[in-house]
């Protein structure tokens, strides 16, 4: 009857061959005559070995550690393919990035700007997170399903930190929920402009509601002055055409009310709008009339007749 190995023989065992590998890798290495081959000879017992200093960049050694890191910063499953990739994970020039132990080798923005233009890339009056050198916070840092290594569809990451007002409640500007709308208006790391809006906002506003302003030789003053925040919000509003409030309200906020209603042309306006009769952008006719509105008095917003722009 053959008897069981013993708990203490099976561990001499095993540590008879671990030491027998470890030799034959120490063997090996010592045989090496350059910097890659044992960095081979130690891949060949070990998984995870950095690449040398002295093996070219771009080789299938930084492929695959870059696949390695790609593996370990998302799922450790085989990823699929990004159909966008940054150029040096794409060629697999990690140490461009990273040190022999993979860690960066600068700060996020550092690191950024080594190939990126500052210039170009953080404007004086820089959003927080571009300020504050934190990249990664909107773009991932080797391959993206989005374009320029967005970490998620721009709407999606942008009202990640930012408020655009609740959907269900309100008339939404008919560009909220489309692909890529935010930046449309807004530049993305910064600008002069409030809101880092693009261009001044009646260009803005104007590229997309021309005929608002067309054949209109007479501009209410708002209007002409690019002021169009002034009585629309610009993401979401619970008046139609995103007004700022009950049009009334608004239109008094800034032309005096009691002078406005003794005049005799506004006698009979029987609580009616003031837009039933007034264009609140321009008109071709005189005090902003409507051409079915078209008559007598002084013009709306002349001087005497505001209590002051806003």
């Amino acid at each position: 009857m053959v008897r069981d190995p013993s708990p203490i023989r099976m561990r001499v065992t095993r540590a008879l061959r671990s030491a027998a590998l470890l030799a034959t890798a120490v063997v090996a290495l010592l045989s090496c005559s350059n910097p890659a081959q044992r960095r081979a000879t130690l891949s060949f017992f070990f998984d995870g070995v950095p690449e040398t200093d002295d093996e070219p960049a771009g080789t299938a050694a930084g492929r695959c550690i870059a696949h390695k890191v790609a593996v370990q910063s998302a799922t450790r499953e085989e990823p699929k393919a990004d159909p966008f990739a940054h150029v040096p994970f794409r060629d697999g020039r990690c140490n461009e990035c990273h040190d022999r132990l993979l860690r960066p080798m600068k700060s996020s923005s550092d690191l950024c700007l080594t190939c990126h233009s500052r210039e170009k890339i953080v404007p004086k009056n820089a959003h927080a997170p571009v300020g504050d050198g934190d990249c990664s916070v909107c773009h991932q840092p080797h391959t993206g399903t989005e374009p320029k290594l967005l970490r998620a569809a721009t709407e999606a990451l942008c009202t990640g930190c930012h408020e655009t007002g609740d959907p269900a409640s309100e008339a939404r500007h008919r560009l909220l929920g489309k692909r890529r709308t935010c930046t449309n208006c807004h530049e993305a790391h910064g600008s002069s402009g409030p809101a880092f809006l693009k261009p001044p906002s009646t260009q803005l506003c104007g590229g997309c509601h021309i005929l608002e302003f067309a054949k209109k030789t007479d501009l209410h003053s708002p209007a002409e002055g690019g002021e169009c925040y002034a009585c629309h919000t610009q993401h979401g509003s619970g008046q139609p055409k995103l007004v700022a409030g009950p049009i009334e309200a608004l239109c008094f906020g800034c032309h005096d009310e009691k002078e406005v209603r003794s005049r005799p042309a506004h006698a009979k306006m029987n609580g009616a709008r003031c837009t039933k009769c007034h264009d609140p952008h321009g008109s071709g006719q005189r005090f902003l009339l409507r051409p079915a509105a078209a008559g007598g008095g002084r013009k709306v917003g002349a001087a005497g007749n505001r209590k002051g722009a806003r």
